[in-house]
């Protein structure tokens, strides 16, 4: 029996759907004893148990969002990490750490008691288009170090899983996990009838196509090509999410009526109002990071039944090409033409196609796959 524990620098653990999928699978291996989640909180420090697992909050947080207060946070983090596995009962266990910045930690530790380490970033970490030139040098310059010395690397997406192994030494065996949806695939008459909601929404809704968007309200989701094109063409959108650009979609929706705000949703209830719509965006900028991305919500779409548009990304650009189960445009001005040409009939040819996507990208095989990564790679070492 071991343990296992994730750890995660995020302030919004219950949000951290991969972690969370992670843990729904290792929770069924009979081998593995208690897992936890460590991750920051704001407020005070906190041990909560769930169901499959035991969250741990440590508070780092600091009000003040200058530089020093985000490098005094950072230590304090670092501190209470170090506490916490100094206090804990030493016994056999293993780490996935999910960003760069634990790893040099965790591997100190390991000189000191057996630890087994599972490295899961949730994108190509030193590709990030938010750092400095300097940051991204420390990142490749750490991961370039630690790397050699993690005992399994767990990558989100087929074509980070290429970079690394090119651009890394990395002795361990490597392996991919999408971040594919929970929420099984709705059928087509339970879609028939939850289009019946769009009229409610946009009373111009028959005869047009009707788009949606979900996700970051950012600039590098690609907002403002987005609202210049509708406010151009005929067609409706909606868009759910948060994010600097919310005030700019409610100031549009009163000048426009086939622009709307839909506010937040959570995951239970994402697929059942993506499916209301016709075709789906996941758009993102050009970065290094962002050209591997394969997020969630582009395998909502799929369980939705929503074809998808997408700008050139390398591993969703694979997917709807193999398929045939949505459309990808290269440059930002081809966006307005490809919404303007598209119709129903296109539609129902990609609609046909999203079956196939689903069988082969289903959370059922996409956790079975987890499971056995766990047992193959535990169970040698226990």
């Amino acid at each position: 029996m071991i343990d296992h524990y994730h750890i995660y620098p995020s302030y919004n653990p219950l949000n951290e759907s991969r972690i969370i999928k992670m843990i729904e699978a290792q929770s069924e291996l009979k081998f593995i004893g208690k897992i936890y989640f460590i991750s920051k909180s704001k407020d005070q420090s906190l041990l909560k148990k769930y169901n499959h697992y035991t969250l741990i909050k440590l508070n780092c947080y600091l009000k003040n969002k200058n530089i020093i207060s985000k490098i005094l946070g950072t230590l304090i983090w670092y501190l209470k990490l170090i506490s916490f596995f100094l206090k804990r009962e030493k016994s056999k266990i293993s780490v996935s750490i999910h960003s760069f910045s634990m790893l040099p930690l965790i591997i100190i530790f390991r000189m000191f008691e057996d630890i087994k380490i599972i490295y899961e970033p949730h994108e190509y970490e030193s590709g990030m288009d938010n750092k400095s030139n300097f940051l991204n040098f420390i990142v490749i310059f750490m991961e370039k170090l630690f790397l050699k010395h993690i005992d399994l690397f767990i990558s989100p997406t087929h074509s980070i899983e290429k970079i690394y192994k090119k651009n890394f030494t990395i002795n361990c065996k490597t392996t991919t996990i999408l971040n594919v949806s929970r929420i099984k695939q709705i059928s087509l008459l339970k879609k028939k009838k939850l289009k019946n909601g769009v009229k409610k929404i946009f009373k111009n809704s028959k005869n047009k196509l009707n788009f949606v968007y979900v996700g970051l309200l950012e600039k590098s989701r690609k907002m403002e090509q987005l609202l210049s094109v509708f406010q151009e063409v005929n067609n409706n959108i909606i868009f759910f999410g948060y994010g600097t650009y919310e005030n700019k979609i409610r100031n549009l929706s009163r000048l426009h009526s086939n622009i709307k705000f839909g506010g937040k949703i959570n995951e239970k209830e994402v697929v059942d109002k993506l499916s209301s719509f016709d075709i789906g965006f996941v758009l993102l900028d050009n970065c290094i990071n962002y050209k591997h991305a394969l997020p969630n919500k582009f395998f909502q779409y799929i369980n939705g039944r929503v074809p998808i548009i997408t700008n050139n990304n390398v591993d969703m650009k694979i997917i709807i090409n193999k398929f045939s189960c949505g459309w990808v445009f290269k440059k930002d001005i081809d966006l307005k033409r490809l919404i303007k040409k598209l119709n129903h009939k296109q539609l129902k040819s990609k609609l046909n196609n999203l079956d196939k996507v689903y069988n082969k990208y289903s959370w059922v095989r996409e956790k079975e796959k987890i499971k056995n990564i766990y047992k193959n790679f535990l169970n040698a070492n226990l």
